[in-house]
């Protein structure tokens, strides 16, 4: 798993607690994705479906651009990108736990 974060310039900057972080953070995955026949050949992630989390994550370095994909464990399996806000500790456990 590859952390990709990037800093939220927010009013919340100044409150300094220890649940608040001032990070966004995207996690790339080393396996492939769950369903990639639901990835076309004119979808912008089709060079990616096989492909390991480093990849991934230097993809999204050099273009800039995070594509959703569709999430198949919902009903229909609508396209999105996933984020998560949360503080250092709890992304490096979390980063432990599943990579």
């Amino acid at each position: 798993m590859v952390l990709y974060f990037a800093r939220m310039a927010t009013f919340f900057d100044t409150l300094r607690t220890p649940d608040y972080s001032p990070y966004l953070v995207h996690f790339t995955k080393k396996r492939k994705m769950m369903v990639p026949g639901q990835i076309g050949a004119e979808h912008p992630l089709f060079e990616h479906k096989e492909t390991d989390a480093k990849s991934k994550l230097l993809s999204i370095l050099t273009t800039k651009n995070i594509y959703s994909s569709p999430m198949p464990a919902l009903p229909d399996a609508p396209q999105a990108v996933c984020f998560t806000e949360c503080v250092w500790d709890a992304l490096v456990r979390h980063a432990s736990r599943y990579s």
